[in-house]
């Protein structure tokens, strides 16, 4: 049963989605061109095609993002500690030399970015920096 679902802008609380879906996942889906600056705080996203999606500036902390299409998010949300997480865990392969830093991406949630660049191995810096900034120049910035 359809209900009525909306998403607002997490800065001004300005209703940027609206309308009658089956659940959260759905209005995401369909309206992934209209989610910059979205309020998505722990959203079940698992599964959703956000293929291009203009996901800036949009809240997804704690949002479940497991096996969601992010390919092609325009202007992803950087600072975000799940997406980051997110998107660095399907690189790793398994990998426990990686996956030990992304766990602390997702558990330090104080730490800022300077923090993680400081504190973390320049190898573990050097790899996620070559999948962000290759998929996304907008992380470039953020790497000194």
């Amino acid at each position: 049963m359809k209900q009525l679902i909306e998403i607002k802008n997490r800065f001004t609380d300005e209703i940027i989605v609206s309308g009658k879906y089956m659940d959260l996942k759905e209005a995401v889906e369909e309206n992934k061109a209209y989610l910059s600056g979205a309020y998505l705080f722990r959203a079940n996203l698992s599964g959703a095609n956000l293929s291009g999606a203009d996901l800036f500036a949009a809240n997804l902390s704690g949002a479940n993002l497991s096996k969601a299409d992010l390919s092609g998010a325009k202007r992803p949300p950087v600072m975000s500690h799940d997406f980051i997480a997110e998107i660095l865990s399907r690189e790793a392969d398994g990998e426990m030399k990686y996956l030990k830093y992304i766990g602390l991406i997702v558990l330090v949630r104080e730490w800022c970015w300077d923090e993680f660049l400081e504190k973390l191995p320049k190898s573990f810096i050097n790899w996620a920096k070559k999948i962000l900034c290759d998929k996304w120049e907008e992380f470039e910035p953020h790497f000194k």
